[in-house]
């Protein structure tokens, strides 16, 4: 089915939001390949998915069903909740690889696609058009290292010596090797919430371009499972649906999870949202009610994620 608005964006537009959308899904793939294949471990060489000019093939509508794209955080969830709520016979949902939150919000505006994932709170300009956020889940942000890295006890203040990079072997000796998230990423951003330091040290680090920048969720993950000594920050929820081969340190002796969110033992979230336009179809609605209600349940539970 449209979009809300679809009928009213015209051609020139619709064409703007689909190379907006290539451009987006093409700096993931180069992020997911190239910029890694050099500099992280011996043997990494797979190279990017190809990707066709003026084919936005990552969120692309099947004819009659909805399109929801937007931030990675949100997809591998997400695709577990279309599975669910999706009524028997009922063509399902497509939920697009990532694009970020803020390129879905901004395919949603030019009615490129139902609805937007975002795993961030709306900015200033994007309220401004009166869309609607449900938000849906609390995933822990955690921090996702190589699965044969040593155990560690770390504090949460050792977290910023290790972004800072004063912190530059695991207790074995073996190099540390930091992956950085691009600035706004909402994992990043989690983190620098609930520790001021980290704030600091992320912007300097960004600035400076003192650690490799990685644009993408699931490549975030990739690099960390494939590179001796890596660590970055990713959510549980993706890590435990994608059964992701990496190692997830405790914080102050606590391991995340639903139950330490829940509990408040657990310092690093992010909330998992779609937004809707204003008039959005009774369809699309149906499926973010059901984001929420009972269908959900067994899903949040496997993914270790607070349901909202």
């Amino acid at each position: 089915m449209p979009a809300p608005n679809a009928a009213a964006a015209d051609g020139p537009r619709r064409l703007n939001t689909a190379v907006a959308l290539w451009c987006v899904a093409a700096l993931a793939f180069a992020a997911h390949g190239g910029f890694l294949t050099a500099a992280l471990a011996p043997g990494w060489s797979d190279g990017p998915p190809e990707v066709h000019p003026g084919r936005p093939s990552r969120a692309t509508r099947v004819r009659g069903t909805l399109l929801l794209a937007g931030s990675g955080s949100n997809v591998a969830l997400t695709r577990e909740l279309v599975s669910v709520c999706t009524p028997e016979g009922a063509a399902t949902p497509t939920v697009a690889d990532s694009i970020g939150s803020t390129g879905g919000v901004r395919a949603l505006i030019d009615g490129a696609i139902d609805a937007a994932l975002i795993s961030r709170p709306l900015h200033p300009d994007e309220r401004r058009h009166g869309l609607e956020v449900i938000a849906y889940a609390r995933v822990p942000v955690v921090v996702a290292a190589h699965p044969d890295v040593p155990p560690v006890q770390w504090q949460p203040a050792d977290l910023v010596a290790v972004y800072a990079g004063r912190h530059p072997t695991w207790p074995d000796g073996q190099p540390l090797v930091v992956l950085q998230r691009e600035p706004g990423d909402s994992g990043h951003l989690a983190v620098a919430r609930a520790l001021p330091e980290f704030a600091r040290v992320d912007d300097d680090n960004a600035q400076r371009r003192r650690w490799r920048t990685v644009y993408h969720d699931a490549a975030l993950l990739q690099a960390v499972a494939r590179a001796p000594g890596a660590l970055g920050l990713s959510d549980l929820a993706t890590i435990r649906l994608q059964g992701a081969n990496v190692a997830v340190p405790a914080l102050a002796g606590q391991s995340p999870g639903a139950a330490a969110l829940a509990a408040r033992r657990w310092p690093f979230y992010k909330d998992l949202s779609v937004v809707l336009a204003p008039g959005a179809a009774a369809e699309v609605r149906r499926l973010a009610r059901c984001f929420r209600g009972p269908l959900a349940r067994p899903v949040l539970l496997r993914a270790d994620a607070l349901g909202l």
